[in-house]
């Protein structure tokens, strides 16, 4: 089992060291036994190992070119889980093959500033399995699955101590290359093995007391083998620097000396070579190259050995690959990684034009893309293309997700279509949040949009310009303590609920959400009713962003929230009565449903008349434009702002 393990952990070390670097960030970390975690920063290992006093229960950590903090269980502790004190989400504990124990992973992008609260507890070994072993070979381990535990068995009988609370399943194996007749008996009954990964396995659910015996195979056990010992001879100094782990493959170790160290007569070692660097030699015979990292070279060793190893720097070509895209405006070319060399794009030459079918969100999407030969190294041959600041890429054929926008990889087996676009910030996106103060706090909510910028929050209306088509869906998050009742309408419809039981909402031009934490929300209507005589004068607007007209007159909100009514030339009743009001519009919070109706009006006037049905009219610059003017020479004036005896009025 434990070599399934060490495959793994090379793919996880492979894959960890090929992670873009990213800023720095931290994250506090509590809990509640001293001594009872192991903390990685950015990767895992022996060099990313935090010192963690002895006494501590709580410690900021801060990670610097990764995105990721693990956190496992010191010895004699089980990690049951995490939670983010933050966003008051659960953390789901994953296995950390690298050092084969269970534990959390904390990703930058949605812990980066949080508290995270770590629930370990003592491992209390109360339980006993009774294993007796029929010419084991040295060959048999079991491990308890939900910690990750190992145990190695020996010919004959054992007691093994385990966890009843939370070590429930133990997997038994060892390699069929020895098996004979193999078996497993459990409390007097057969379990048959089986056969996968070239090991024979088994997986038991355990209780205490439980008498287990196995037989591996009809051969009595050999003697252990002898020692003997293995010198490394490098050739050259590169040699070194290629030679990248000595690993026993028999006995599972990794070899830290890797100039001269013990083995067991017969076991296979691997040495493991960066031939993306170097072209490599090993006892006269090249090592075949390749553009990993880690290319494996093995031998079986029966007596004392000498592997001589010379190296020389790898010489690589050119070769090309193929980029397509709507527009080069508003995008970055990067040779080799993330970070790369910036190609001038002055330098590209189209190479003609196709029609690509992009897989976006909804629905898929034709477009026509340019099509560009990029030269790269055969070393590491990638372009990497990222959006600017000012564009946004909604697909793209070999996606990868980046910190905040989409980027692509070409390569030249597999050539990149890009669907980019600018972005536009043309759409308001109104935000209305209504907290009791107590249970739930406005500056607690952020909304989030697909890109995973943050959107702060405040009590009441926030307005927002936005570019609907980068920015949506958005995500609304609650990021203080505790679980409070959460309410949320985009346009008057509940928000939907994610994957993740996150609420979001979706937006295709102006919209307003709603946004109730701690408190209920409580829907009301507003409708306008307009005489058929009625003038377009008059402006009312809902939640700052719906207006109601003759064709569209109702929408739904919800109390405290603001309607705001101009009704310039006409008259303006609100539920039946004439509000009282200064200035031109009346601003008022919804206490329940609402019937705002529109008259025609007078004008006004002939409340703006002397007694003698005259007045004076001025400009607003100041500029008599008539005295002694009558009702008639009022109505005559053309279209524009003037003061009547000193009142300011629009003529429309």
């Amino acid at each position: 089992m434990s070599k399934i393990y060490t495959f793994l952990a090379m793919a996880v070390l492979a894959i960890i060291m090929a992670v873009p670097a990213r800023a720095d960030w931290s994250a506090t970390l509590e809990w509640d036994h001293p001594g009872s975690v192991e903390i990685y920063a950015g990767g895992l290992g022996a060099d990313y190992k935090v010192d963690v006093p002895q006494d501590a229960t709580s410690m900021k950590v801060d990670v610097a070119g990764s995105t990721a903090i693990y956190v496992a269980p010191a010895k004699g502790y089980f990690l049951k889980g995490a939670t983010c004190a933050d966003d008051g989400k659960a953390i789901n504990p994953i296995t950390l093959y690298y050092i084969s124990k269970r534990g959390v992973a904390l990703q930058s992008y949605d812990h980066e500033g949080h508290t995270v609260k770590v629930d370990c507890v003592p491992l209390a070994l109360d339980g006993t399995l009774n294993i007796n072993v029929v010419n084991g070979r040295d060959q048999i381990e079991c491990q308890f699955a939900e910690t990750n535990r190992l145990v190695k068995l020996h010919t004959g009988e054992q007691t093994v101590k385990y966890s009843t609370e939370f070590e429930k399943t133990l997997e038994i194996s060892a390699p069929t290359i020895y098996a004979v007749d193999p078996y497993i008996k459990v409390n007097g009954e057969e379990v048959a093995w089986n056969a996968r990964f070239d090991l024979l396995t088994e997986k038991l659910t355990i209780t205490d007391g439980d008498q287990i015996e196995i037989k591996y195979c009809d051969t009595e056990d050999a003697p252990e083998a002898p020692d003997i010992n293995i010198t490394v001879n490098f050739l050259d100094d590169l040699a070194k620097n290629a030679l990248t782990m000595v690993y026993n493959v028999t006995q599972s170790k990794i070899e830290n000396d890797k100039t001269s160290f013990q083995a067991k007569e017969g076991d296979n070692v691997r040495f493991v070579f960066n031939t993306k660097e170097y072209d490599v030699v090993v006892n006269g015979e090249p090592v075949k190259p390749s553009q990993d990292e880690f290319t494996s070279y093995e031998q079986v060793f029966t007596s004392d050995a000498t592997v001589s190893i010379s190296a020389t720097v790898r010489q690589w070509g050119e070769t090309t690959v193929k980029i397509g895209v709507v527009s080069l405006d508003g995008l970055v070319l990067r040779r080799y990684g993330i970070d790369g060399e910036i190609v001038d794009k002055s330098t590209l030459t189209p190479i003609g034009e196709e029609n690509f079918k992009f897989k976006t969100v909804n629905p898929s999407k034709n477009a026509t893309v340019t099509m560009y030969e990029v030269s790269v190294s055969q070393k590491n041959p990638k372009v990497f293309v990222l959006a600017t600041e000012q564009t946004w890429i909604e697909a793209s054929e070999g996606i990868l997700e980046g910190e905040h926008v989409p980027m692509g990889v070409a390569t030249p087996e597999m050539p990149l279509y890009v669907l980019n676009n600018p972005i536009i910030k043309d759409t308001k996106l109104v935000v209305f949040v209504g907290t009791d103060g107590v249970q739930a706090k406005a500056e607690n909510i952020v909304i989030r949009d697909r890109q995973r910028n943050v959107y702060d929050l405040e009590e009441g209306y926030n307005e927002f310009i936005v570019d609907d088509q980068y920015s949506s869906p958005f995500t609304i998050l609650y990021r203080g303590g505790g679980d409070p009742t959460i309410s949320s309408y985009c346009n008057g419809y509940a928000c939907s609920k994610d994957e993740n039981e996150l609420l979001y909402f979706e937006i295709d031009s102006d919209a307003v959400a709603h946004i109730f934490a701690g408190k209920n929300a409580t829907a009301s209507t507003i409708t306008a009713e307009f005489a058929d005589d009625a003038d377009d004068s008059t402006e009312i607007i809902v939640d700052r962003i719906h207006r109601l007209t003759k064709d569209e007159p109702s929408v739904k909100t919800f109390r405290t929230c603001e309607v705001s009514v101009t009704p310039g030339n006409n008259k303006y009743a609100l539920d039946g009565e004439t509000p009282e009001y200064t200035g031109d519009t009346h601003v008022f919070k919804v206490r329940n449903n609402h019937v705002i109706t529109i008259t025609k009006g007078t004008s006004g006037i002939e409340n703006i008349l002397d007694k003698n049905g005259n007045c004076r009219i001025f400009n607003v610059s100041g500029m008599l434009v008539k005295d002694n003017a009558s009702e008639a020479d009022v109505n005559a004036l053309a279209p524009g702002i003037y003061i009547i005896n000193g009142v300011k009025c629009i003529k429309r």
